[in-house]
């Protein structure tokens, strides 16, 4: 019976070894399997921050062009505003002069270089023909009207003068108002060059952030993924861990168990052998006392 026992404690203790063997490799590749998903895990990290480093200089980068831009864009608009109020001067100042030009009279010069030769031509005909009385009241009156006429007129012409004069100005005025404002608009047109370039930069680098934010989202998905898959490792591993001490303990005892069967199968047979040791020396020394006393003869061939 303490055989059969020693036996079946054997296997047992061969059967845990083989468990706690085979739970230990696998707990080996679940440490081996979760150290490499976190050294991917910190490759990709590595990646994604290089992104998100790139982004950041990327916003660096638009902040500067932006504020470039903002310079440009103030010139601009201070160039369109100094354009914009010479041409709107330059068409208030042709109205006025489309006024004046409105109260030029035309040939006011030959109108009064006619009626001058008109009062002289009657004149002429009261100082050196001889006229019925009548007549020549007629003459004097109309030398008379035609001279206030021609006063009129002069005044008039006087006026003029001075309108084509202001008309003049204003031409001139007009012109170098509009030269000024061509000016104004060459440099708006310049400007307006820059400031789309820097939008087109500005595009072009919003383009890249948006690319850069999709591949640094990518990148984070799959660094959680593989610290989940790193973490589902390490908990199998701590599963298996606690299942490896679980099997030494429960080893441990069996060994213990087996020891102990061994020392009891032990002490049986030792305790057997001494109480036949005993028997034969009791035995032994009864007969020598029995052959002594002569109760027995031990004969000789």
């Amino acid at each position: 019976m303490p055989e059969e026992q020693l036996d079946d404690e054997g296997k047992r203790v061969a059967l845990a070894k083989k468990e706690m063997y085979a739970a230990e490799k696998k707990y080996q590749a679940l440490i081996e399997k979760r150290d490499e998903y976190n050294a991917e895990a910190e490759r990709v990290k590595a990646e994604r921050d290089a992104l998100n480093q790139k982004k950041k200089e990327l916003m660096q980068q638009i902040e500067s062009l932006k504020k470039e831009k903002r310079e440009f864009a103030e010139k601009l608009a201070l160039h369109k505003k100094k354009r914009d109020e010479m041409n709107a001067k330059a068409r208030e100042l042709v109205g006025l002069r489309k006024d004046k030009r409105g109260r030029i009279r035309k040939n006011l010069e030959e109108e009064v270089k006619g009626l001058e030769e008109e009062i002289a031509a009657l004149d002429r005909k009261q100082q050196t023909t001889s006229l019925p009385l009548e007549e020549e009241r007629e003459v004097i009156a109309r030398i008379k009207q035609k001279t206030e006429e021609l006063k009129q007129l002069k005044t008039i012409l006087g006026e003029q003068e001075n309108l084509i004069s202001e008309v003049k100005t204003l031409d001139e005025m007009i012109t170098n108002l509009f030269n000024e404002a061509n000016k104004e608009h060459a440099e708006v047109v310049v400007l307006s060059a820059q400031v789309k370039e820097y939008n087109e930069k500005i595009k072009s680098i919003v383009d890249e952030i948006s690319h850069v934010i999709a591949e640094a989202n990518k990148k984070h998905e799959e660094y959680t993924g593989l610290k989940a898959k790193a973490t589902e490792c390490h908990l199998k591993a701590r599963e298996m861990r606690e299942k490896i001490i679980t099997t030494r303990r429960e080893l441990k005892m069996e060994e213990i168990e087996a020891e102990r069967i061994i020392e009891e199968h032990n002490d049986n047979v030792r305790k057997k052998l001494m109480d036949e040791k005993i028997y034969d020396e009791f035995a032994e020394k009864s007969i020598e006392e029995l052959l002594k006393k002569g109760k027995i003869n031990i004969g000789t061939k």
